[in-house]
């Protein structure tokens, strides 16, 4: 008779925890039903072929030789029709000298249903056969496997839980399957507790497999603090691109339960010991940026362009932390080259501040005459001005105030006022005392205004 080689990973709509069931045991196997009449294993507590009425035990003789031939159809509707000999199902306490309602029955069809992958039909039969024989582990197992195929996990993980604790080798591999079944319906704490008795009863067994499904229900189960310690051990006991993964989310744990500190020793640690790997020099730029030590994170963003091209957000950040930290001449090539591939309103006002840093206010108005669309924005506007002041073109900066203040009424009284000083700079007293009377109705600038127009009362 063939006896399956175990059972496939488990299945959650195409979806899976990593690892889940990644080695099926070997221990799942379907057991041979012949083998089992001759010589049925203590902790299933099989009948003895006495045991079973002679026409049930010449049909299941005959179903054992059409399993070997792998006939499963024709198998089943043996069964099926010595069952229509015994006509409609008897009560429970009623007799049935012929075996007609007979577990061995039950359990050679459910079998039969496994074999053919067709796990619906395997539920029922295996059902009456646990409820009939309650201490038969290869049935337990057999209606978990059906269980968790149909996804129907709560009766998977109470069926391994079943044969776990009815088989006096104890098996640790079906208390994990019963804690997986348990994380894959969602019942989260039972999964936890699973687990938890399970590394309690079988420490030296412990895969990683399982370690990495436990980290899986705690995270679930929103208990990241419970599971940090074992990211960390699963993190030094992996090798590679697991390992890596492993140290990713003990740092993202750290991140999380909000240990700054804890998570800077880390990921520095990850540096030191790996200091080609491009990924710790980003994770040490957002670690750096979070405790705000900008210096830090430019150094960090500088090595990891070492390792690996910059997305345009990445040196937009370089850029942005070279400004920040008063180096433009480092930023504004990077807003530059920026620009000219995507225009960027802030990208502009950027690149014309690291100018002004600089004093190099002759470049940053053509920026703004190349990219600054003309005269349609106020606060461009505003920013024109404020830059021909600055390069002491005054002249033209007190046409560029009076035109802002035109365009901006939120910006207008700042505009008129140095309107009137850039006039003031050119000589030109009337228009300075005219844009200072305007200047002067307007609540925040009232009092600076009033303060210039006798000032240049003076002078007369």
């Amino acid at each position: 008779m063939r006896r399956p080689g175990g059972f496939s990973a488990p299945r959650n709509n195409g979806r899976r925890p990593n690892s889940v069931l990644s080695n099926p045991p070997a221990a799942l196997a379907l057991l041979a039903l012949l083998g089992l009449l001759l010589a049925p294993p203590a902790a299933t507590a099989a009948p003895a072929p006495d045991d079973i009425p002679v026409a049930a035990r010449l049909v299941l003789r005959e179903v054992s030789n059409l399993m070997d031939k792998e006939a499963y159809d024709e198998a089943i509707e043996t069964i099926a029709a010595f069952r229509a000999r015994g006509g409609p199902a008897p009560s429970a306490d009623a007799p049935d000298p012929k075996g007609y309602r007979h577990p061995m029955l039950d359990l050679a069809l459910g079998n039969l249903y496994l074999l053919k992958a067709d796990y619906p039909q395997a539920l029922a039969p295996l059902r009456r056969v646990v409820a009939a024989w309650p201490d038969r582990v290869d049935a337990w197992l057999n209606l978990a496997k059906a269980g968790y195929e149909t996804g129907a996990y709560d009766e998977a993980a109470a069926g391994f839980a079943a044969a776990y604790q009815r088989s006096p080798e104890k098996d640790p591999e079906h208390l994990y399957f019963s804690a997986v079944a348990h994380l894959m319906a969602k019942s989260h704490a039972k999964a936890i507790e699973a687990f938890e008795r399970l590394f309690a009863a079988h420490p030296q067994a412990i895969r990683s497999e399982w370690r990495e499904n436990f980290v899986q229900a705690l995270m679930a189960a929103e208990m990241p603090r419970r599971a940090l310690p074992l990211v960390k051990e699963l993190a030094a006991r992996s090798t590679g691109g697991e390992r890596r993964r492993w140290q990713e989310m003990g740092l993202h744990l750290y991140l999380q339960l909000e240990m700054p500190h804890e998570a800077r020793t880390f990921v520095r640690r990850l540096v030191e010991e790996d200091p080609a790997t491009a990924r710790w020099w980003k994770a040490l730029v957002h670690v750096e940026l979070a405790a705000g030590r900008h210096a830090e994170a430019l150094a960090a963003l500088t090595v990891y362009g070492y390792l690996e091209p910059l997305t345009d957000e990445e040196k937009k950040l370089w850029a942005d932390l070279n400004l920040q930290l008063q180096i433009p001449a480092r930023a504004a090539p990077v807003y530059a080259e920026l620009l000219e591939r995507a225009p960027d309103r802030k990208l502009l006002e950027k690149l014309i501040a690291a100018y002004r840093q600089m004093a190099r206010y002759d470049e940053a108005l053509a920026q703004l005459d190349r990219h600054g669309g003309g005269q349609n924005d106020p606060k461009l506007l505003m920013l024109r001005a404020d830059l021909l002041y600055a390069a002491r073109r005054f002249g033209e900066a007190a046409a560029a105030y009076r035109l802002a203040a035109g365009r901006d009424r939120q910006a207008a009284g700042q505009a008129w006022l140095m309107a009137g000083y850039a006039a003031w700079q050119v000589n030109d007293l009337e228009t300075s005392r005219r844009a200072f009377r305007e200047a002067s109705q307007f609540r925040r600038h009232k009092k600076a205004a009033q303060q210039a127009m006798r000032q240049l009362e003076a002078l007369n």
